[in-house]
């Protein structure tokens, strides 16, 4: 039976796991410092709301009094001003009654407190109008006697009664919210603690790099990890770029629209400093399709050798640095004048084995061309050969 043999964390794997730990650690913190802040919050509102409830309670029992007083004051002198207030009263006290409805439906006990107190003030208003109406058809006095009949009780008396029960429950709601509060506060405090203390505890493991030979293996490990995903990056560049290409070529009916195609394709996962599109012109001299600089609209002589030996050979011609440039074509200064001063690839654009074309790429300083640069160097070719033949024939 094969042996199991446990599995061995390299100083990169303990690096990861410690730091995404405290990181996970103070997350968590975060979200529990959250939602117990957010749980005081919301018994804050209930709070405010509770004492908001109180004081349109105790705002109908002030104006049922205050309409009260309106009444007599009209019984003895009539007017106007007084009646219209005595009517605004009465709507104060309907909207504070409907408000209390609002802030009272998540509490049934409160709610039929509430339902009982609004009869109470309902015949209260009732005997105000009554009152009113003897005061302007009967009389002054008329109206003092229905005034001053013996009735039930105090209709404010039951009144203040009723919202002083609703007080107490107010106030029962207000304690369990307090304890609430409190045993949330303290478990946030624990919790943050408790938390703290594992975050710097992970911290100090996750400055281990600091050490010297801990930092060597991992500067090492994360050299070697950085130049596989450039490498692995890059490819994934080109291959995106290519899918584009051939999707844009499938479409394009104009050489031209090939040409600037792949210029702009071919520029960037390159990191060529300039690019054109060459074609021959059918009259023994060269066309630039397209370049990456609208200034260079046509070919200078010392181009036209490296230009036509890539058409004739159908290879690439290439200089990695400038000193190989300048003894293979001698000085090109129409590519200094762009910034290119370093190395220069040419690629062939062919078609059905003939190069109809030439791509040219040009860098501002020397570079090793890679196998990889190669192969998307001539899969852009054979792509852009026949993107460019049909104008270049026929020119």
């Amino acid at each position: 039976m094969a042996r199991a043999y446990p599995m061995k964390w390299t100083p990169l794997q303990k690096f990861s796991i410690t730091s995404g730990a405290a990181l996970v650690l103070i997350g968590l913190g975060g979200l529990v410092s959250y939602f117990y802040a957010s749980r005081e919050a919301l018994a804050d509102q209930e709070v405010a709301q509770a004492n908001e409830s109180m004081r349109t309670a105790f705002r109908i029992v002030s104006l049922t009094s205050d309409a009260e007083r309106l009444t007599k004051a009209f019984v003895v002198r009539p007017d106007s001003e007084t009646r219209r207030t005595l009517e605004r009263t009465q709507s104060d006290v309907e909207d504070a009654l409907d408000a209390m409805r609002r802030d009272t439906e998540d509490n049934p006990h409160q709610r039929q407190m509430l339902d009982q107190a609004a009869p109470f003030v309902s015949a209260s208003f009732r005997e105000f109008r009554n009152t009113v109406a003897f005061r302007e058809r009967a009389g002054a006095d008329s109206a003092k006697r229905y005034l001053m009949r013996e009735s039930s009780p105090n209709s404010a008396d039951s009144l203040l009664a009723l919202v002083g029960r609703m007080r107490d429950e107010e106030l029962r709601v207000l304690a369990e919210l307090t304890r609430h509060q409190s045993q949330a506060g303290a478990t946030t405090v624990r919790l943050i603690q408790l938390g703290t203390m594992l975050t710097f505890l992970l911290a100090a493991l996750a400055l281990q790099p600091m050490r010297s030979g801990v930092a060597a293996r991992l500067s090492s490990h994360f050299a070697a990890v950085e130049d596989g995903e450039s490498a692995e990056a890059m490819t994934a560049a080109r291959l995106q770029a290519l899918h584009k290409l051939i999707h844009a070529l499938a479409t394009a009916r104009d050489p031209a629209v090939g040409a600037r195609l792949l210029v702009s394709v071919g520029t960037a996962p390159l990191d060529a400093t300039f690019a054109a599109v060459v074609v021959p012109n059918g009259a023994g001299s060269f066309t630039v399709l397209m370049s990456s600089d609208g200034a260079f609209d046509t070919v200078p002589t010392e181009l036209a050798r490296p230009i036509a030996d890539t058409l004739r050979t159908a290879a690439f011609v290439k200089a990695e640095s400038r000193a190989e440039r300048e003894r293979l074509f001698g000085p090109l200064a129409a590519l200094d004048a762009h910034g290119a001063n370093g190395a220069v690839l040419f690629v062939p654009l062919w078609s059905e084995a003939i190069a109809k074309g030439v791509l040219l790429f040009a860098f501002n300083s020397d570079r090793d061309f890679s196998p990889d640069d190669l192969d998307y160097a001539a899969t852009l070719g054979r792509l852009g050969g026949n993107a460019v033949a049909p104008r270049s024939l026929a020119s």
